[in-house]
This record gives structure tokens, C-alpha cells and sequence, in this order.
């Protein structure tokens, strides 16, 4: 049974119109990016959100334009050549799963993943493993496709967008934390619309509630903010922000994300700032856009401007401190809380992956806390191994980007530093359903299509 929530039907006819031009389709998906919690409809118990509905719309679009020999652009890439071995490897696991499965107790998807939530079953194939695989396809080859047809200006308009929409992003967070301070009930009007209901839950960092927001839960809300936050920055610090954004625009979101990063309470986004602050800092070392000096001083002023600011939030509303910082530390050492949590997944996944080493057990036989654990145990070494190697090629690609054009090297590295950051983050922080994140699609799709219009602007220009 087909049911169309209440904003479904309003962003309907824009998908309608998605279907008329490829550029338009572009957009309507980049604007959806933020609203990954908002269902279109619900068919066979499946809730279609608008970010996957406007991926498929892109898809088409390419699917017709390959059809008609027109608007083909493969590039002969090691990036593509990784993805593409790694929808192999895991069709190649699923087969082997239905031919012989390995005697061994999996952490099936349907069931939840959490404290006493480490529920054990007998490996068997089932219309899941199917369900997984094409999602695979989806989203790797999606974010594949995505880039190839996206051109160098729609790449600096979707990126000013991914900024400014994460601080509206950001602020609705804040506007939710509020109403649960003040029990004014705006989840409850949003679900109403057809946006999914934001569970009560209990605040972690003083005061201050969990921040929900049109992305979902703290922990992708701060990996959203994190991105956006990640690809700034360096534009910021490199003097040509203005080339994808108005005058002081980037310097102006870069200070807001961070303090709405602090705000999110998600140990997320903390833990992500620090791979943010190497990933910079590295890159920084590696090729020469950004003034060292100015970087360290940078991250330097962020560590002591949040854990000052932290402390005292903590100090004015009466928690005890210590505990409180304890305990957050503890989580981003994977001794405390969801931290110990993942770190029982992932030795578990060790010993699973030990069965079958090179290709593992299947994919979707699996589920842990982490990205990194689920691809190992599915796919093995060898699935990891590509999958790993599809996003560092793509993002090392994109930041040793050659070109004459002085615009150019700023935004290439400032999109590969996005990437790398979000994609450390999701590998070690969140659970396979990252995969299904808008922005996660974007930051792998960003990189590639920057990188392949400039291959292919500067090969025609030769």
C-alpha cells in the first residue's frame, strides 16, 4: 500500500520536474540533502526519503543520456576501476553465501544494534543479503554516476549550498533543543508533516539536550556539520573563498558550524574535529595552498576555544565536571558508553572475518557500529581493501589536482579535505547506514566530478 506524507505531495511536482532536465535534477538533489528525515512516501513498510527518490531522478538521467550515446563521460579512473571491482566483490560474496554459508553466529540487520543488543543467530542466506547488496550498488554507484554528471560550476554551487544549508541545519538543531527545554512540541509538528519522529532522549552534556534536526540524530547532525566545517575552512584560510562564496560569507559559516558542532552533543562530531584537525593539518604539510602557521594557530584556537567553552557551560549549570569530562573522554577512547560499545562489535567482527579472510561472509550477513567492521566482515580483506581505496583515490586525486587555473587548487583541496574528514569519521563512528547519508554521497561525488572536469577541460584545451 502506496501512502504519500503531507510535504510529500508538495515535493512531488518538483520531482516531476527533476525528471525534465539533468541540471535540474543536479539541484533538486543537492537541496534534499539536508532533509534526509523527510519520507515522500511509504510503500511495502519502506519509507522513500527525498535525498534517495532525487539520486534515482540523477540516475536516469545518466541511464538516458548513456542510452543515447550522448553526455557519456566514463573516465578512465583507478577511482571508478575500485568502485566498480567492489560491486563485484560483493555480488561475488553474496553467491557464496547462497552456495555455502559459513557455520558461524552474525549480528543479523534486523536486529538492533545497542546495550544488551549483542543478539547472536546462525548465518544463513536470506532476502536481506539481497536487499544489501543492491543498496551497495546504490549508493556506490550512485555517488559514481553523480559525479559524472555533474559539471565544474554546478560542483562550487552544490558546495556553497552543502555550507550554507548545514548552518540552517544547524540552527534548527538548536530552535529543537530549545522546544524540549521549553516543551513546546516541534517534533511532534514535524511529524505531522511527514518528517520522521525525533525519540526522546536524555541530555549527555549538562544542560543541554540531544540536538535533532532535520538530518536526524546528533550523531548525523554532527557529521553533517562536521563535513560543511571541513570543507570551509580550508577555502577560508586559503584568501580565495570568494570564488564559491560571497565576501566574508565562508568566514561567517565557518565560526557558526564550529559552535554548532560543539552545541550538537555528539561525541561524533568531537571525535571528528580531531581527525579533521590532522586531516588538515596533514594535507597542509602535503601540498602547499594553505600557510602552515596559520592552520596550527587555527586548530590550536578551536581545542582551547571548546574545551574552555565546554568547562564553563558545565561549571554555570552545576554539573560535575570532572565526571563529565571523564565520561566524553572515555567514549572518544572507546572505553565509555557507545565507545566500549563499538569496540565489542569490532573485536567480534575480527574473529568473524578470521572464518573467511578474503572475501568474507556476505554482504548483509552482518551488522555492527562501525562502517569499517561491516565491510570487513562482509566483503574481507579484499572488499575493504577496495572500498578504502576507492575514497582515498578519489580524495588524493582531487587534492594533487594539476591545473593553471589559481581558483582551481583551493576548492580541489578544500572538497578532498571534506571527504577524507567525513569519510575517517563515518568509518570508525557510524554503522553501515552511513552509506545512505546525502551528504556522505556528496562528499565522494564532489571531489570526482571536480577532478574529471578539469582532466577533461584541460585535455581539451590541448
Amino acid at each position: 500500500m502506496l501512502r504519500v506524507t503531507l510535504l510529500g505531495l508538495a515535493v512531488l511536482p518538483l520531482l516531476g520536474a527533476a525528471l525534465l532536465r539533468r541540471r535540474w535534477a543536479v539541484y533538486l538533489l543537492a537541496l534534499a540533502i539536508p532533509l534526509k528525515t523527510l519520507d515522500v512516501a511509504v510503500a511495502a513498510s519502506h519509507p522513500f526519503d527525498l535525498p534517495e527518490l532525487a539520486l534515482l531522478v540523477v540516475c536516469g538521467h545518466f541511464a538516458v543520456g548513456v542510452w543515447n550515446r550522448r553526455s557519456l563521460r566514463l573516465d578512465r579512473s583507478t577511482t571508478v576501476a575500485y568502485a566498480f571491482a567492489f560491486a563485484v566483490v560483493a555480488l561475488l560474496t553474496v553467491l557464496s553465501l547462497a552456495v555455502r554459508p559459513a557455520n558461524v553466529l552474525v549480528h543479523p540487520y534486523d536486529v538492533a544494534t545497542g546495550f544488551g543488543a549483542f543478539e547472536l543467530a546462525r548465518l544463513s542466506f536470506t532476502s536481506t543479503n539481497v536487499t544489501q547488496l543492491f543498496l551497495r550498488w546504490f549508493v556506490v554507484g550512485g555517488a559514481v554516476v553523480l559525479a559524472l554528471t555533474m559539471t565544474r560550476r554546478e560542483v562550487r554551487v552544490v558546495t556553497r549550498w552543502v555550507v550554507l544549508s548545514a548552518v540552517l541545519v544547524g540552527l534548527f538543531g538548536v530552535a529543537y533543543q530549545a522546544s524540549v527545554l521549553l516543551d513546546a512540541g516541534l517534533a511532534d509538528a514535524l511529524h505531522l508533516l511527514g518528517f520522521r519522529r525525533f525519540p526522546a532522549s536524555p541530555s549527555v552534556v549538562g544542560p543541554l539536550p540531544r540536538m535533532y534536526s532535520f538530518t536526524g540524530e546528533p550523531g548525523a547532525t554532527a557529521s553533517y556539520l562536521l563535513y560543511a566545517l571541513a570543507i570551509v575552512t580550508p577555502l577560508a584560510l586559503s584568501n580565495r573563498a570568494n570564488d564559491v562564496f560571497r565576501r566574508g560569507e565562508a568566514v561567517v559559516a565557518g565560526v557558526v558550524l564550529f559552535v554548532l558542532l560543539v552545541l550538537t552533543t555528539g561525541t561524533t562530531g568531537y571525535g571528528g574535529f580531531a581527525v579533521f584537525v590532522a586531516v588538515l593539518v596533514g594535507t597542509t604539510l602535503v601540498v602547499e595552498t594553505v600557510p602552515t602557521r596559520r592552520v596550527l594557530a587555527l586548530s590550536v584556537a578551536g581545542v582551547v576555544v571548546s574545551v574552555v567553552g565546554g568547562v564553563a557551560l558545565l561549571v554555570v549549570s552545576g554539573v560535575d565536571v570532572t565526571s563529565m569530562l571523564a565520561y566524553q573522554l572515555g567514549k572518544l577512547t572507546f572505553s565509555e558508553g557507545s565507545g566500549s560499545l563499538r569496540v565489542q562489535y569490532l573485536r567480534y567482527a575480527f574473529e568473524l572475518v578470521s572464518v573467511r579472510p578474503l572475501l568474507g561472509l556476505g554482504v548483509g550477513t552482518h551488522q555492527t557500529t562501525s562502517l569499517f567492521g561491516t565491510i570487513l566482515v562482509e566483503t574481507g580483506v579484499v572488499g575493504l581493501a577496495l572500498f578504502v581505496g576507492y575514497h582515498l583515490r578519489a580524495f588524493r586525486d582531487c587534492a594533487m589536482l594539476e591545473t593553471d587555473s589559481a581558483s582551481d587548487r583551493p576548492l580541489a583541496v578544500a572538497l578532498a579535505v571534506g571527504g577524507l574528514t567525513l569519510f575517517l569519521t563515518l568509518l570508525v563512528a557510524r554503522s553501515a547506514s552511513a552509506l545512505q547519508l546525502p551528504w556522505y554521497w556528496f562528499a565522494v561525488a564532489l571531489p570526482l566530478a571536480y577532478t574529471g572536469s578539469a582532466v577533461r577541460d584541460s585535455s581539451r584545451d590541448s
